[in-house]
C-alpha cells in the first residue's frame, strides 16, 4: 500500500506529536509506502530555512525526509 503525506504531517512530526508518530511507526511496521512530494519536500524545506538558525535544523530535516520515497509530480 503506498501513502502519500502532506507538509502537515512532516511538521507535526517535526514537533513530536506523540499520535503522528505512532501512526507513521505502525505503517511502517506494515510494510506501508510512506510517500511525500517533491513539492512536500519543498515546503518543508522552506519552513527550516525560515527559521532562526536554519544550520541547526538542517540535519534533523534531511533524516526526517529521507525516510519517505519522493514522488515527483507531473501533469499526469
Amino acid at each position: 500500500m503506498r501513502i502519500l503525506f502532506d507538509t502537515s504531517v512532516l511538521i507535526e512530526i517535526d514537533r513530536r506529536k506523540k499520535e503522528v508518530i505512532d501512526l507513521m511507526k505502525d505503517l511502517s511496521d506494515s510494510n506501508a509506502e510512506l510517500m511525500i512530494s517533491t513539492v512536500t519536500v519543498s515546503e518543508f524545506l522552506t519552513g527550516v530555512f525560515l527559521q532562526e538558525k536554519p544550520s541547526k535544523h538542517i540535519i534533523k530535516a534531511k533524516e526526517l525526509l529521507m525516510q519517505f520515497r519522493w514522488a515527483e509530480l507531473d501533469g499526469a
